[in-house]
């Protein structure tokens, strides 16, 4: 302790930032081997308390979220049942783990948009009940297609409308084999050309108040219905396809096996694909959520790699409470600007304030600003004149700095990762890949 610590009072030492490391103490209330939370960093999980946090491992690609996160949790052995979601569009960790879970007795199953002959079905008319249900379902097609279409209000409003109605006649009219979307993108193709017939049919399904709404569509001028159509007929459009055709005629796989029993679900379709099936994954997202809803059973944990590729609508909404039902959410990025580039700033806020940040080597410039704000300032002895460290003549004064300034998060060690909560000073955690464990290769190798 200098003399202006004693003059001034010890508190002088964080007169220019407060900010501090935990230390070991602090680490272990949060991380232990024999938590059961998500594993963090190596043997690492989170503690009781915060067992359903969630979880946004953001770097870039190539930079070990998949050897040093996904494929750490997916290896490891859970103590208690559970269910998991695992976006996976490289197959790298299904190809990995898979056998390593059926060896623990789980189910496995998979909806697979490449090998989509032995994928898994589900056909969302099959959650539509009324007519509520049905317009979520719309709202998550039409959305996940015009995301960004704040200032067309009145165009995506119509085309949801008009969704709503379809999926409504096909649910409570049509045969098995024709209640699917791709049915409903049939519907929409036929008002262009064979309108009273499609007509005919919604009379026959719809009670008085939604075929007059149907009428009200009708009595639009030809530019609006038009309009309104063709936004329906690009929304709806992917569900055309032959793959979705086949993965959307039944359902074969039920959310809520994830509650009951021991259950893996794989998610695949390649990077670049993704965008296409965009509305479906929109649409899947939804009504897991909605099942998941129901808290009983299994925590279930989701990992949802490549997140800012794909909309899911109301996210910013379901993260602040789906962790109240035993649901824990892993967020993979490459940065937070492509979470606020997908979402929009302030909904991006939200989700980012809803999870602890693991941050890992070569973090973009913008993201490395950001963690360096975080992590806060610091007060250091800074002397101009001192040329030698054990020089104690030299005048020294006090000065602000941060705990990691932007080019030290961005070059840090590429063993280690930044872990951000709120509720406890920051850490800096060994982070091994998977292929450094020997147990780990060895059930990678199953």
């Amino acid at each position: 302790m200098n003399l202006e610590d004693i003059l001034f009072g010890y508190d002088q030492k964080h007169s220019h930032g407060s900010a501090q490391w935990a230390n070991a103490a602090e680490r272990r209330k949060v991380l232990r081997t024999r938590n059961k939370g998500v594993y963090i960093a190596n043997d690492l999980r989170l503690n009781v308390e915060m067992t359903n946090a969630h979880i946004g491992v953001i770097a870039p690609t190539r930079m070990g979220k998949t050897s040093r996160y996904l494929l750490n949790n997916c290896l490891r052995r859970w103590s208690d049942p559970m269910g998991m979601v695992i976006f996976d569009p490289s197959q790298e960790i299904r190809s990995k783990s898979q056998n390593w879970f059926i060896s623990q007795g789980y189910s496995v199953f998979s909806f697979d948009m490449e090998q989509y002959q032995q994928s898994q079905q589900i056909n969302f008319l099959d959650g539509i009940h009324d007519k509520n249900t049905a317009r979520l379902t719309a709202q998550a097609i039409i959305g996940a297609t015009y995301k960004d279409s704040n200032d067309d209000a009145f165009w995506t409003e119509g085309s949801i409308a008009l969704v709503t109605l379809l999926f409504l006649a096909v649910v409570r009219v049509m045969n098995p084999e024709n209640r699917t979307v791709a049915f409903v993108y049939q519907l929409v193709n036929k008002l262009g050309h064979s309108q009273d017939e499609v007509s005919a049919l919604i009379e026959n399904a719809l009670d008085d108040a939604d075929f007059d709404e149907y009428m009200a569509f009708l009595a639009n001028s030809e530019k609006v219905r038009l309009s309104i159509l063709a936004t329906v007929h690009s929304a709806l459009y992917a569900f055309s396809d032959p793959v979705l055709k086949h993965i959307g005629a039944q359902t074969t796989f039920d959310f809520l096996a994830l509650r009951e029993r021991k259950t893996i679900l794989y998610l695949h379709t390649r990077e670049d694909k993704i965008p296409f099936f965009s509305a479906f994954f929109s649409v899947f997202f939804q009504q897991l959520f909605e099942a998941l809803m129901v808290g009983t059973g299994n925590q279930v944990f989701l990992m949802l790699d490549e997140f800012a590729s794909y909309h899911i609508m109301d996210f910013h909404r379901i993260i602040s409470v789906i962790a109240k039902r035993r649901v824990s959410i892993s967020v993979i990025l490459q940065s937070i600007q492509q979470l606020q580039v997908a979402y929009g700033k302030e909904k991006a806020q939200i989700i980012l304030d809803n999870l602890i940040k693991l941050f890992c080597q070569d973090c973009p410039p913008h993201s490395a600003e950001i963690v360096s704000r975080s992590l806060g300032t610091t007060t250091e002895l800074y002397s101009q004149t001192q040329t030698n460290f054990f020089d104690t003549t030299a005048p020294k004064h006090r000065i602000s700095r941060h705990l990691l300034t932007p080019d030290e998060v961005r070059t840090l060690n590429k063993d280690y990762c930044l872990f951000l909560c709120s509720r406890y000073r920051p850490m800096k955690l060994k982070m091994k890949p998977y292929f450094k464990n020997k147990t780990l290769v060895k059930r990678s190798k199953l």
